[in-house]
């Protein structure tokens, strides 16, 4: 019985995910951008296996981030991000999810606690291949409001490449 339960659970999440890559060739995302909101609740009785879930989970998220919907992909791609373990051996494969997850929590308005984000093995391996998105993240945590002002400077370059402004950054760390 689990594995008819499983295997259809995983046909039900491969599916989902060709709709969403279907839906995005065709410009059409927005007849399923509701359900893709709601892809982690919605999916949470699936029974998938961890490399499914992963993998429906990047594939959603990156499909509400390519939309703009900076709040939800950076929910869906968060929730991606904790079915890693520090020891995961394919926890490498994340690091460009887990790089693109941080500019997605920046930018998101209803994101202000980064504390959990910064936790996340996926996250913390950020330190070897994106240490500046890593060490802007901790600025958000870590300094105080006039000491993350000073620093910002610091990265003008990745602030350009994301479409971030400083006063954005300084309103965003006036709620964190």
């Amino acid at each position: 019985m689990y594995n008819s339960v499983h295997t259809n659970s995983g046909i039900k999440s491969y599916a989902f995910e060709k709709l969403i890559e279907l839906c995005q060739r065709e410009n059409c995302s927005d007849i399923v951008v509701d359900r893709a909101r709601k892809i982690v609740q919605d999916s949470a009785s699936w029974n998938l296996s961890t490399n499914e879930r992963r993998q429906l989970y990047r594939v959603v998220g990156r499909a509400l981030d390519s939309l703009g919907e900076n709040g939800c992909a950076y929910a869906v791609i968060s929730a991606y991000l904790k079915l890693y373990e520090a020891n995961d051996s394919e926890l490498a494969s994340a690091s460009d999810d887990a790089r693109r997850c941080v500019i997605m929590a920046i930018k998101a308005v209803d994101v202000i606690n980064f504390a959990e984000l910064v936790e996340l093995p996926a996250i913390k391996q950020l330190m070897d291949k994106h240490a500046k998105v890593f060490a802007l993240l901790n600025l958000f945590t870590q300094a105080s409001a006039q000491e993350f002002q000073t620093k910002l400077s610091e990265y003008r370059d990745l602030m350009k490449n994301e479409g971030l402004t400083e006063q954005e950054l300084v309103i965003k760390k006036s709620y964190v």
